[in-house]
């Protein structure tokens, strides 16, 4: 039960060990370190994808109101080339050269528009961040607890597992004393199990 519940946590990327006081001792395979929940949360604020992402979304919008409040670029064509008249005069040939500026005027209220557009956006975007990060924080308190309660109730199926097997030994010694039918020994061996099964 307790390897399902650390199994699923690794998975989902959320490492949240957290004793009753706010502090859990992760076991590692060579070292063993003490978490706080507020250490857990800083972890989780900084390396979480999700919100990486929510983030480039404000950037973006940032990037996007820039944009926005610019006014459109001019544009220069150039032509060139050889050209010739069709005159009756005779077939006389040239060198033709043409340059175009232009300047797109929008219609108004056109830039106010697109700039309150990218407002909304990035207003939007930041609403994003904030629901992100609160989701975050709520994932990781949620599996604080639960690894919380897992070891909680792994200590509770400890404890029990320990009264059992003493009354298991108290069973037997009645058994072997003959104030006991050996058939209470079997009863007490089934509870020892059903115990230790719901340890694993």
């Amino acid at each position: 039960m307790v390897h399902r519940l650390l199994r699923t946590l690794l998975l989902a990327g959320v490492l949240l060990p957290v004793l009753l006081t706010g502090t859990v001792v992760l076991a590692q395979v060579q070292e063993s370190r003490s978490y706080r929940l507020e250490e857990m949360l800083g972890l989780a604020l900084q390396s979480n994808p999700g919100l990486q992402e929510a983030a480039s979304l404000v950037t973006r919008g940032r990037g996007l109101q820039t944009t926005a409040s610019a006014y459109p670029n001019p544009s220069i064509d150039g032509t060139f080339g050889p050209g010739r008249t069709r005159e009756s005069l005779g077939n006389s040939q040239f060198f033709e050269r043409g340059v175009t500026v232009s300047q797109p005027v929008e219609w108004p209220g056109m830039r106010q528009a697109r700039q309150r557009a990218a407002e909304a956006g990035l207003a939007g975007s930041q609403a994003a961040v904030d629901a992100a990060r609160l989701n975050v924080l709520a994932d990781v308190k949620i599996a604080f607890y639960q690894l919380l309660l897992a070891q909680h109730n792994a200590q509770l199926i400890t404890e029990a597992l320990a009264i059992v097997q003493d009354f298991h030994r108290g069973v037997k010694a009645r058994v072997d004393a003959g104030q006991a039918r050996p058939f209470e020994t079997l009863k007490a061996n089934v509870e020892v199990q059903k115990v230790g099964n719901d340890l694993n």
